[in-house]
C-alpha cells in the first residue's frame, strides 16, 4: 500500500461515523475507489459530506462531487458510498416474572382494646353467689355459682370473658406480695386453644384484681 493510500486510509476511518474503510488501488498506485462502512449510530448524510470532502483533497472524484449526476445543491446519495453494518431485526422478549406468592405475615393480629373493668361485684345468696362484672363501656355478664374460692375466681374469669364477647377456662393463678402489694396473676385458655395470662394489683378488693387480671390476659 503506496503512501498515498495508506493516507487516505487513515483519514476515512477517522472521519466521526466511520466503522471501517477500503482503498481500492485497481492496477496502479492511486487510489481507484474506496468503500466505506458506517457505524450503527452515524449520521449517514453528514459522513458522506465529510468523506466526499477526503476524496476531494487527495484528488479522487467520487459521484457526490460529479456535476453530471448530481445538482450543485443536491444532497449525496447514500448507498453510492457508504455500506450501513445492518442492525439486528430480532427483538427479545424477557419471560414474564413468575408470581411468587406472598408468605402469610408471622406478625399477631393486633387485638381491638378491650375497655376498663369498673365493677366486680359478688352477691351473696342463701345457697350460692352471683358474681356480676362491668366494663366501662357497658357492656356486663352475670355468673351464680357455689361457694368456694376456686369457684368464685373461676366465675370471675368466665363473667369478665362472656362481657367481652370471649369464651375462656382459668388455667392457673398466683398469688405474690411485691412492695406490700398483693399482685394476681391469671392463666387462661382461649377457645382455639392458645394460652394468655395477665396481671392485676390489688386495689379493690380480690375479685376486682382476678377481673382487671382477666381483662388484661384477653388483651394480650
Amino acid at each position: 500500500m503506496t503512501e498515498i493510500v495508506e493516507t487516505l486510509h487513515s483519514e476515512l476511518l477517522a472521519v466521526a461515523g466511520v466503522a471501517s474503510a477500503k482503498v481500492d488501488v485497481g492496477n496502479g498506485a492511486t487510489p481507484a475507489g474506496v468503500k466505506v462502512s458506517l457505524a450503527p449510530d452515524a449520521d449517514a448524510r453528514r459522513v458522506s459530506v465529510e468523506v466526499q470532502r477526503v476524496l476531494a483533497a487527495h484528488g479522487v472524484r467520487s459521484r457526490f462531487s460529479s456535476e453530471e449526476d448530481d445538482p450543485p445543491d443536491a444532497p449525496p446519495s447514500v448507498p453510492d458510498l457508504v455500506t450501513p453494518i445492518p442492525q439486528p431485526q430480532e427483538t427479545v422478549s424477557a419471560p414474564p416474572m413468575p408470581v411468587v406468592p406472598m408468605p402469610p405475615s408471622s406478625v399477631p393480629s393486633v387485638r381491638p382494646p378491650i375497655p376498663e373493668v369498673t365493677s366486680v361485684s359478688v352477691d351473696e345468696q342463701w345457697d350460692d353467689l352471683t358474681v356480676s362484672v362491668v366494663l366501662a363501656d357497658g357492656r356486663r355478664a352475670s355468673r351464680v355459682v357455689g361457694f368456694g374460692t376456686d369457684e368464685l375466681d373461676a366465675a370471675i374469669i368466665a363473667a369478665v370473658a362472656e362481657a367481652v364477647g370471649e369464651s375462656v377456662t382459668k388455667v392457673a393463678m398466683e398469688w405474690i406480695e411485691v412492695d406490700d402489694s398483693s399482685v394476681v396473676t391469671v392463666v387462661i385458655k382461649r377457645s382455639d386453644g392458645s394460652l394468655a395470662a395477665g396481671a392485676g394489683v390489688v386495689r379493690f378488693g380480690r375479685a376486682f384484681a382476678v377481673g382487671t387480671a382477666t381483662r388484661s390476659a384477653l388483651q394480650a
